[in-house]
């Protein structure tokens, strides 16, 4: 009887343990195309909705020349990176959004403005300053919205071979950004 309840108190541990081993790995593993698995960020200057499993890091991934990074979220394959370009009012108020975006060209790829919410997004691929090789090349989505004092600049990107994988959800992530 003894060990009947050794072995029996045996199962019992492994099962637990494989319980929350399976946990842990499904936690880490969540598919960021899941939108069941999206959740609100609320930050003090903006809200936005992506995938529960992206974490907050500190390291900077996305800023023009003289912006700020405020927040950047990131998995193994996903960067969301938010930075803003402080200016007056009237700077903000001058500055014509499709215009700006419609100006500019990428490795040689003039970029095409989408209405979003109160700003705009284009979509390109680039090179990773962190990878050399094939290996660096990145699908791209950025966007600009006007704040009071500042544009904000959105920047998410994903290894080029992902792209048709998770271009649709990275959309969906910039349409649901708005700021407070």
């Amino acid at each position: 009887m003894k060990k009947l309840f050794i072995i029996l108190s045996l199962i019992i541990t492994l099962a637990v343990s494989g319980l929350i081993i399976f946990k842990f790995i499904s936690k880490n593993t969540v598919d960021v195309t899941d939108s069941s698995k999206w959740t609100y960020i609320t930050h003090d200057e903006f809200k936005v909705r992506l995938p529960e499993n992206l974490k907050s890091t500190t390291k900077l991934y996305s800023s023009s020349l003289g912006a700020e990074q405020i927040a950047c979220y990131k998995n193994n394959k996903i960067v969301f990176s938010v930075a803003k370009q402080q200016m007056t009012p009237d700077q903000v108020k001058n500055i014509d959004l499709k215009k700006t975006i419609q100006s500019i060209s990428i490795n040689g790829e003039d970029l095409v403005p989408i209405k979003v919410n109160s700003g705009y997004y284009y979509k390109f691929t680039g090179n990773s300053a962190e990878t050399a090789g094939n290996e660096n090349k990145l699908f791209r989505i950025e966007a600009l919205f006007k704040g009071k004092d500042a544009i904000y600049s959105i920047a998410v990107s994903c290894p080029i071979t992902d792209r048709t994988k998770y271009e649709e959800s990275m959309t969906q992530w910039i349409e649901s950004f708005s700021l407070r």
